[in-house]
């Protein structure tokens, strides 16, 4: 019987079947077998992150709690959501805060909020981690967080563009900001 170093020995091989095909499926089946044991995906959603911002020369520092109060505090803003694209610690570099957030107590220090993705009404938004979808306060839904579809669309028609086409991400909450 003919050995494949680093594999383990096989019966004598019946005809037409090879050391090599044998080595092959075990190492298929080992690695079947190792992605179905309990490892599930990812969906990167309500984890805590940081809104970003760019500032001059495109370096991209932390929005500060102070900030983000401020604009709370200025008018309207009393029921806004805010939406901050090219967050590093999130998988589809979106980080929402929306209107009911915990608002922090350290003003200078990065304004938190939750990774977030772009989504198309009536789909389900499921938490990276499940026990936040039973709690109504983290739950998250898609909703419309930007401006209205239509504005983005003239926007887009006046030669700029925010890099997305829909008002709709998955955030905490049921009122929609949507501009307002």
């Amino acid at each position: 019987m003919r050995m494949i170093p680093f594999a383990p020995a096989f019966p004598a091989e019946a005809p037409g079947e090879s050391p090599t095909m044998k080595y092959a499926f075990f190492v298929a089946s080992f690695a079947l077998a190792l992605m179905m044991t309990g490892c599930t995906a990812s969906s990167g959603l309500n984890v805590p992150c940081s809104l970003p911002k760019k500032i001059d020369g495109g370096t991209v520092v932390p929005i500060t709690e102070r900030e983000v109060q401020e604009s709370l505090n200025s008018g309207s803003g009393a029921t806004r959501d805010f939406v901050a694209f090219g967050a590093v610690d999130c998988e589809d570099s979106v980080c929402v805060r929306d209107s009911s957030f915990p608002k922090g107590t350290k003003l200078d220090d990065p304004a938190l909020g939750y990774c977030s993705r772009e989504c198309a009404p009536g789909i389900t938004c499921p938490s990276d981690d499940s026990a936040l979808d039973s709690r109504g306060d983290t739950r998250m839904a898609c909703r419309p967080l930007l401006l209205t579809r239509e504005a983005l669309q003239a926007i887009a028609a006046s030669g700029k563009t925010l890099g997305v086409q829909e008002p709709y991400f998955c955030a905490r909450g049921g009122l929609p900001d949507a501009g307002r």
